[in-house]
């Protein structure tokens, strides 16, 4: 509700997130610029346990959909929990272009984080947890000390795309 109630403008949108633990998936439109910040990272919990297996479609799987320019989020918890097993479950994907993160966890099983080819990402200070694949596809992005954690069991930590392949 919050995020719909933004203005489409080109002006930035502040959206401030209490600690408490919420059950739904986020879409940052690309008609808006954004900025989230939580209470705290390990307080304020985005959730959602949706996978591929369900449906074949990263717009309705991912947990936090970034479309817009610019987004910046600090201080908040965004988690796919659809479980090991699950195959392929996007937390947060950027399909916009420069975003920032800033002391951001993003929790997942596969496919957990997703950089769109056409992205550039920027993360600094924030935390990224796995078991296979979890940090994916063909956009640029810079990790500045971020804490990456294998968890679970052995598997790929990276799995980058090749569209700009000739």
């Amino acid at each position: 509700a919050a995020v719909d109630a933004c203005t489409k403008d080109g002006a930035r949108n502040f959206i401030f997130i209490k600690n408490g633990t919420y059950n739904e998936q986020v879409t940052i439109p690309a008609t808006s610029v954004i900025t989230i910040l939580g209470e705290s990272r390990d307080g304020v919990v985005i959730t959602r346990a949706k996978s591929h297996k369900e449906v074949d479609d990263e717009k309705v799987t991912t947990t936090m959909y970034v479309e817009g320019m610019d987004f910046y989020g600090e201080n908040f918890t965004v988690v796919n929990s659809a479980g090991p097993d699950a195959g392929q479950a996007e937390a947060l994907t950027n399909r916009g272009d420069r975003m920032t993160l800033k002391n951001v966890a993003i929790k997942a099983n596969q496919d957990g984080l997703r950089f769109d080819d056409s992205s550039r990402s920027y993360l600094y200070k924030c935390y990224v947890e796995g078991t296979v694949d979890y940090i994916f596809d063909s956009g640029i992005a810079f990790l500045d000390s971020c804490e990456i954690k294998q968890v679970n069991r052995a598997g790929y930590i990276v799995a980058p795309g090749n569209h700009f392949a000739s």
